[in-house]
């Protein structure tokens, strides 16, 4: 994967193209969850590339070669998240695509895809919410949201990574590919800190944006973990039936790490997303 380098008006960011020769067959953008990078997307985005084009990027405070400085610069919102994306996508010569959106990820394509209902344009050609939600946080998430902005603040780093690390993975996944676990938490040990800290921010004020999916013509695929204890399955299933077409996977045995619980599962279902935006 060659990674190239995006500098913006603010920020400098990170993406790669894979599978430039497949772009008739149709463009993929991965976009990455909260804590981690680009990297996380690797071999889930090369088996993807034998059929598509495939971009992966870092979202705004994510690029471990380019942390940022003090306020105001690391303050951003889920909507400046989303427009980086499209910045850099124009910057390809890429018009549209189909989004997937991991976690936070899908947080940002959701954001992507109220810029084209706001504009009158056509970026978003399907999406998938993977491991994610259309839904504001709670109450309750925006004040655990707080909690961690002051432990990291603090210096808490290492103990934000690894309370996300034990919530992102299944138990099976500890016993059974330890040396995944290593992997994931070297990725999120990457991200600047002030990354993490502007990215809950984001996280924590954006908007509730289901109603973007009601009826959307857009083909919307949602990947979900019977396992996780982030997102929960029940009160995403009546949102399955809002886009005039969708597709729902749900594994059993993952939580909310199906790129590494369940990767060929997932591909799969993605590739199904691919045919129905053809």
């Amino acid at each position: 994967m060659t990674i190239q380098t995006f500098i913006g008006s603010r920020f400098q960011s990170r993406f790669a193209v894979l599978g430039a020769d497949n772009a008739a067959h149709g463009t993929l953008v991965l976009i990455h969850g909260l804590y981690e990078n680009l990297s996380v997307w690797e071999s889930f985005a090369e088996n993807l590339a034998e059929s598509y084009r495939v971009v992966v990027l870092d979202a705004l405070g994510h690029n471990p070669d380019a942390p940022f400085g003090d306020a105001p610069l690391q303050h951003f919102t889920m909507q400046e998240m989303a427009d980086e994306v499209l910045v850099i996508l124009e910057h390809c010569g890429i018009s549209e695509a189909v989004f997937v959106g991991h976690s936070m990820g899908g947080a940002i394509a959701m954001h992507c895809l109220r810029r084209d209902v706001e504009r009158h344009s056509s970026h978003v050609r399907g999406l998938c919410l993977f491991h994610a939600t259309p839904f504001a946080d709670t109450e309750e998430g925006k004040r655990n949201r707080d909690t961690v902005i002051a432990s990291l603040r603090s210096g808490g780093k290492s103990e934000a990574t690894e309370s996300l690390l034990k919530r992102i993975l299944a138990e099976r996944v500890w016993a059974e590919m330890p040396e995944k676990v290593v992997w994931l938490r070297n990725i999120l040990n990457q991200t600047p800190e002030n990354g993490m800290i502007a990215a809950h921010e984001a996280m924590r004020d954006r908007e509730d944006t289901t109603v973007l999916l009601q009826d959307t013509p857009v083909p919307t695929l949602f990947i979900l973990g019977k396992e996780d204890p982030i997102i929960d399955v029940q009160k995403m299933l009546p949102v399955v039936a809002l886009p005039q077409t969708s597709l729902l996977c749900l594994l059993a045995g993952v939580a909310h790490a199906g790129i590494i619980e369940s990767l060929k599962e997932c591909a799969v279902a993605v590739r199904g997303l691919m045919a129905m935006c053809q």
